[in-house]
């Protein structure tokens, strides 16, 4: 009997995992060639003010300013089915964005860890 109850948690516990969002902090290399290895089968998502977007930002990344009030309808909209890469200023806002993500039933999600100051810090390419 103890033997059945350990497998049935097991089973559980397994079937729980595979449910759970993949949330995974990228230093500014990683995220770099995640975006590379993605191509176009990834969604980058800035998530600062659209004053901050214009002042810098990634190539071929949209933004969806965490603090419009439509924001998480935008989220809502996006492909589950392809990967995630999201930013911001420094990490703050794309956490949040990351949990809400995973609320929303999105599987593959990547944060860029210290945001865009750290892509910058590192002089990674910016859009042009």
């Amino acid at each position: 009997m103890k033997f059945f109850s350990k497998c049935i948690i097991f089973i559980c516990t397994l079937l729980w995992a595979s449910n759970v969002a993949a949330q995974t902090k990228l230093n500014p290399t990683a995220f770099e060639n995640m975006l590379k290895t993605l191509g176009s089968n990834a969604q980058l998502i800035d998530v600062r003010t659209a004053e901050e977007f214009v002042l810098d930002r990634l190539e071929n990344a949209q933004n969806l300013n965490l603090r419009d009030s439509d924001f998480k309808d935008r989220l809502k909209a996006l492909d589950k089915t392809k990967p995630i890469l999201v930013y911001c200023a420094a990490g703050g806002r794309s956490l949040k964005t990351m949990e809400m993500l995973t609320k929303f039933g999105f599987k593959e999600i990547f944060e860029l860890e210290g945001g865009i100051n750290a892509w910058i810090e590192q002089e990674k390419p910016l859009a042009k």
